[in-house]
């Protein structure tokens, strides 16, 4: 799973890194978690459904306690499952958008994106522009630098889904290639999944 875009954009502000300098490593994903499942309640609250699924993975690689507004959709879900009044398990979770087709298509690019962020993020970090084509001849000569080939069409559609992250980097400086080492990372490249915590605490005596 990847981290939110809103999340991407406040990564490279210097009030987040304030944020996070004084912090336990622990603490930082904690905070990451915290922040993508408020990302998650005010899209469900929005009636994006597909947002329940998601703060219920975030929950169990943190193996963190879930938030009411979870507990309270599973909870209201299963009645109106009861009861006749939804279909299918998958209804309380909503539908996915993207065909099987596309996700795969999505998967196979994913592979190189990252990378291909990074050279997008060097690019604009010497001051380069998004406002012609120019710029993919020119990341392929940064990618070329580095031992990397792509093609246009693969530094176009790297370009086109993360174009307003893209732009909001600083044209010059180390800021833009920090935060396109980021922006495409999913969750088990950024914080190791928790695991062997017991279902209970254990009560006092």
């Amino acid at each position: 799973m990847k981290i939110s875009t809103g999340l991407r954009n406040v990564m490279v502000t210097s009030a987040f890194k304030e944020q996070l300098a004084e912090k336990t490593l622990a603490e930082k994903e904690e905070l990451l978690a915290l922040r993508e499942l408020e990302d998650r309640r005010i899209r469900f609250e929005q009636g994006d459904k597909t947002a329940l699924f998601e703060a219920l993975v975030w929950c169990a690689w943190f193996q963190a306690v879930m938030p009411d507004w979870i507990a309270d959709a599973l909870i209201t879900g299963e009645a109106q499952l009861e009861r006749g009044e939804v279909g299918q398990i998958g209804d309380l979770f909503g539908k996915i958008q993207r065909g099987r087709p596309a996700r795969k298509i999505d998967a196979s690019l994913s592979k190189n994106e990252g990378t291909i962020l990074q050279m997008l993020g060097l690019y604009r970090s010497r001051g380069g522009v998004f406002n012609d084509d120019e710029y993919v001849s020119t990341v392929q000569q940064i990618a070329a630098e580095h031992g990397f080939s792509y093609g246009p069409r693969e530094i176009r559609r790297v370009y086109s889904r993360h174009k307003d992250h893209l732009l909001s980097l600083e044209q010059q400086g180390a800021n833009g290639t920090y935060a396109s080492c980021h922006a495409t990372l999913g969750l088990s490249e950024l914080v190791p999944r928790r695991r062997g915590r017991p279902p209970f605490e254990p009560l006092q005596t």
